[in-house]
């Protein structure tokens, strides 16, 4: 009875982290890229921090977002900070508007690591589910 509870924790943890790590295999169609990026664009929102953005043409860029328009957006050098917030600032003179359309790959900075979070708190629960039922056994 507790080997078949062992493994069936074990089983139940593997499938976690397989099915997490399997989350983001699928590839966007080319049509669909500029939604996505959209999308992605605008879930940085306004002064958020682009950590890589690859150009069609293989110009690689990074910076802020200044300004989200419905089919670009302008992306500057640099940022500083007004009322504990961060703002967008153009510092070299450099802003360029991008369009959705001419990018590749976009990866935004990622300050938290949520997804290393929840498999730690998936490990935990099985754990925890897991010393709870050999508790209960050796009682017994």
């Amino acid at each position: 009875m507790l080997k078949r509870v062992l493994v069936s924790l074990l089983v139940l943890v593997f499938s976690a982290v397989h099915v997490f790590a399997q989350s983001g295999v699928n590839k966007p169609n080319v049509q669909d890229r500029p939604s996505m990026v959209r999308t992605t664009v605008e879930k940085v929102g306004v002064n958020g921090r682009i950590k890589r953005l690859v150009l069609t043409d293989g110009t690689k860029l990074k910076g802020f977002i200044k300004e989200i328009n419905s089919d670009s957006f302008i992306l500057v050098d640099g940022y500083r900070v007004v009322g504990g917030r961060v703002e967008a600032v153009d510092k070299s003179n450099s802003a360029r508007e991008i369009r959705f359309d001419e990018i590749q790959e976009i990866r935004p900075f990622k300050g938290n690591k949520g997804g290393a979070i929840a498999v730690g708190v998936i490990v935990a629960a099985a754990g925890g589910g897991l010393l709870y039922l050999l508790g209960r056994s050796v009682s017994n």
